[in-house]
């Protein structure tokens, strides 16, 4: 490290941020070279990451999301008597690049797992608890178990309440399960969008349809008592059959929603 990266503050957050890359890469050939993101219980680190999806133990998950990475600043000993428990507080940035991100982040479910990576540390942890801030009352930290808390903003944007989840590190044996668990490959925006493009080309087929029942319902050589719109009514019945069937697959979307966003 050169004579002006000594000069810096390594704790500064503006430092961090430009030389992010630069720590997180960086090499250590000796011991009395240890880089700026080292484990220090008296001070914060730099910018680490958050990888998801999330999978549960022992079962798989519902779905797979694609690995996606969040920036944190992370800080050993946060709370008051913890000292060098080993337990470890991060808190979430709320910049608004990274709210898709924390969207995902705030929709870990107690019994969700995802990995941590500070440096070239990687490690998997499983969700205990989760809190809304103001019941975050009780911060001891449980003996001889390496817990994390995960601290963030709540996503909407319309609110200044903090979601708080908090998890255990699993052991290496757990840590293979997450490897070697059977996963669903698709998620439920894949599915969303396959919908969206069979609902678009079934709509656009009915439109065609009309247009074509119309035009032969008002031919004079159609007209009769019983063959005018007899072709035109069927097509409106299969219609509605459309829109209750659209309104059910919504209807699930919205439940889904509900119960991995809101609860």
């Amino acid at each position: 490290m050169n004579r002006w990266i000594k000069q810096v503050n390594p704790s500064d957050q503006k430092y961090q941020e430009k030389y992010n890359a630069f720590l997180l890469n960086k090499q250590v050939t000796k011991k009395t070279e240890k880089p700026d993101f080292s484990f220090n219980s008296s001070k914060s680190g730099v910018i680490g990451f958050v990888e998801f999806p999330t999978v549960r133990i022992p079962t798989s998950a519902i779905y797979k999301k694609k690995t996606s990475e969040s920036l944190f600043q992370y800080k050993f000993g946060s709370f008051p008597g913890v000292g060098d428990s080993g337990h470890l507080l991060i808190s979430f940035r709320d910049h608004w690049k990274n709210q898709a991100i924390l969207l995902n982040l705030s929709q870990l479910k107690v019994g969700d797992c995802f990995y941590l990576r500070i440096g070239q540390r990687k490690k998997s942890y499983q969700v205990l608890a989760r809190k809304k801030a103001h019941e975050q009352v009780d911060l001891r930290v449980t003996s001889n178990e390496q817990l994390l808390t995960l601290e963030m903003k709540e996503p909407s944007g319309f609110t200044d309440k903090y979601l708080v989840f908090n998890c255990k590190q699993l052991s290496n044996e757990e840590s293979e399960k997450l490897n070697t668990a059977s996963r669903v490959t698709y998620s439920y925006q894949f599915i969303a969008g396959i919908f969206l493009l069979l609902n678009g080309t079934f709509f656009a087929g009915l439109v065609l349809k009309y247009q074509g029942y119309i035009r032969r319902a008002h031919s004079k050589s159609l007209r009769s008592k019983y063959e005018g719109y007899k072709k035109l009514r069927g097509l409106l019945q299969v219609t509605r059959g459309y829109y209750i069937v659209l309104g059910l697959c919504m209807l699930f979307f919205l439940l889904l929603v509900i119960q991995r966003y809101l609860l």
